[in-house]
C-alpha cells in the first residue's frame, strides 16, 4: 500500500463560476473526486451529482455581512488554497480568494480563511 506525507497534501487551483439564477450568495461548497488507477479504474466522488456516500461535501459559509446579491451570468472566478494544519491530517487551512463580476463590472477582490476539521 502506498502513503502520501502531510506536505502532499494540498489544493492551489483556480475556478471559475457562473450563477444560474438570482439569489444571495452565502457560501462555498466544497466536494472531491478520487480516481485510482488500479486495472480497473475506479472512481469515488462526493459531488451533489454523485450517488451518496458516507462522506459528504464541505460548506464553506461567509460570516453574516459578507455575503453578496447575485443574477443570472455573474461570474465568480478566484483560487482556492487548502492544506493540511501541522501534522493533524484531519484540520485543514482552506483560503479562497475571489471577484465577482456581473455585466463586466469587478466587485473588489475578497478572500476569506477557513478552519476545518
Amino acid at each position: 500500500m502506498y502513503t502520501i506525507q502531510h506536505d502532499e497534501v494540498y489544493v492551489d487551483s483556480e475556478f471559475a463560476l457562473t450563477c444560474d439564477g438570482h439569489g444571495i450568495f452565502r457560501s462555498f461548497v466544497l466536494f472531491f473526486d478520487v480516481l485510482f488507477n488500479l486495472p480497473h479504474s475506479w472512481k469515488f466522488s462526493t459531488s451533489p451529482e454523485s450517488p451518496p456516500t458516507h462522506w459528504q461535501q464541505t460548506v464553506c459559509c461567509l460570516p453574516p455581512g459578507e455575503e453578496f446579491e447575485v443574477w443570472r451570468d455573474t461570474a465568480i472566478n478566484g483560487r482556492i488554497r487548502m492544506n493540511c494544519i501541522g501534522e493533524l491530517p484531519r484540520f485543514w487551512t482552506v483560503t479562497i480568494q475571489w471577484t465577482v463580476t456581473w455585466k463586466k463590472k469587478s466587485a473588489a477582490p475578497r478572500t476569506r480563511t477557513f478552519y476545518l476539521m
